[in-house]
């Protein structure tokens, strides 16, 4: 396999205690004896990323251990201001999950769903180490073949692929603050190359006529991905100018009223005019009883069990469906108020802790209480019983299985009943006339 690295330095070195730029680029151009013929050439992209001021990462033919190495470069301390991790080459995808074939994969033999980690790069991994740069993180992903509308275009399988495996990406679903953008080979490195290094755009603005490019995630019109460069502006109207878009960027913020829109603003203006309040709304909206629970991600099977938890304490859900409607949210916010809470009717993960420890309190109460009164049940069983002196006479069996139609004996008073009658019926026999 062919690898090559390039490490190079920002051109301008950023201070201290500013986070760097960083920038991932790798592509495979050879699989097995069979090369790619829209591979392309990364090099402009990684020499234009440098001159933007990124600290470069970039490579040809990895292998798999190598790639995950380097991948590495991206986790620096503090998380990179701004990321962008460049893959071209060859993708398989199980439905939801999506992963990066590097060149040696094609002498692996057949690949499964069961192998494929081992052998090539998780998409889901990548995502993971982007998010650490929210608002300013940017994933490039160019297949083999352009899989735009127009061109019609099919990527090919790079090797054979086992059950549960297809060509191709798949489904991108990139985390809060990272954005993706995939398309052909050509396409991506032409857009790392030329179009993302251009100053005060957002990434809307960059890909709006653009081609074969297909874009998910966070894509914010307010948010510029590289700052313009202010040396080449004169200073009043570059001060006016930033404090017209820090001014928008704010009101959009507020506008959205969301944790990621208060992030993508301080993401842009770290020390802006409304950190403070961006910075607040952000605790304020974490602090927030419908955020709190549903960042929680309960599952119908957590729901049914708070459900049960609150039925056994005698609060009314109006059913275990695992769905909190208006039953449900009352039941919580009964509970709550009655146990020192907020009743918000929405739950935290120290309340359900705290239910289901109470719920479990409770139905050890009751089955001592069911166990005591069978133990009852059985003792006055017992007395009839021998009250009736053990079932001697037809009447006493009688009023026994009117009183304990189950009970410990009720088997022998049937029996017995049953033993009465058929010699009743035997002495009537014997009287009649024959």
């Amino acid at each position: 396999m062919r690898l090559r690295f390039v490490i190079a330095c920002a051109c301008v070195v950023a201070p201290p205690a500013m986070a760097e730029n960083r920038a991932f680029l790798m592509g495979t151009e050879t699989y097995g004896e069979e090369e790619l013929t829209a591979a392309g050439d990364m090099s402009g992209a990684a020499e234009a990323l440098e001159a933007a001021g990124f600290e470069v990462v970039s490579g040809v033919d990895p292998e798999i251990d190598a790639l995950r190495e380097d991948l590495g470069s991206l986790l620096t301390e503090p998380a990179p201001e701004r990321s962008v991790i460049l893959l071209t080459g060859r993708f398989a995808n199980s439905g939801g999950s999506s992963w990066y074939l590097p060149g040696e994969t094609a002498e692996a033999g057949e690949l499964s769903l069961a192998t494929l980690d081992g052998e090539a790069l998780s998409l889901n991994t990548l995502m993971q180490i982007a998010s650490r740069s929210p608002g300013g993180a940017l994933v490039l992903l160019g297949s083999e073949a352009d899989l735009s509308e127009d061109t019609g275009a099919e990527e090919d399988a790079p090797v054979t692929l086992g059950t549960g495996l297809m060509p191709g990406l798949g489904m991108v679903d990139p985390p809060q603050g990272v954005t993706v953008i995939s398309g052909g080979i050509p396409d991506i490195l032409g857009f790392a190359e030329d179009t993302l290094v251009q100053r005060g755009l957002s990434l809307p603005d960059m890909l709006e006529g653009a081609t074969g490019l297909e874009a998910h995630g966070f894509l914010s019109p307010l948010v510029t991905f590289l700052p313009q460069d202010d040396a080449a502006q004169d200073p009043d109207a570059a001060k006016d100018a930033n404090a017209e878009a820090e001014s928008e960027a704010w009101q959009a913020a507020r506008d959205a009223d969301t944790i990621i829109a208060y992030e993508a603003y301080l993401t842009e203006y770290p020390n802006g005019e409304f950190a403070d309040e961006a910075r607040a709304a952000i605790d304020t909206l974490a602090r927030d009883p419908e955020r709190m629970e549903a960042a929680l991600d309960l599952g119908t099977a957590a729901r049914q069990q708070i459900q049960r938890n609150l039925t056994v304490l005698d609060y009314d859900t109006r059913g275990v469906d695992g769905i909190f409607g208006p039953g449900s949210r009352n039941a919580i916010s009964n509970w709550q108020e009655a146990n020192g809470f907020e009743a918000t009717g929405f739950v935290t993960a120290e309340q359900i802790a705290i239910l289901n420890e109470m719920a479990t309190t409770r139905r050890a109460e009751l089955e001592e209480q069911e166990r005591e009164q069978a133990l009852e049940r059985e003792r006055a069983d017992r007395a009839y019983w021998e009250d009736i002196g053990r079932g001697q006479d037809e009447a006493g069996l009688q009023a026994y299985l009117e009183r304990f139609p189950d009970g410990l004996f009720s088997d022998v008073a049937s029996a017995r009943l049953s033993e009465i009658e058929a010699s009743r019926d035997r002495e009537a026999w014997q009287a009649c006339p024959r």
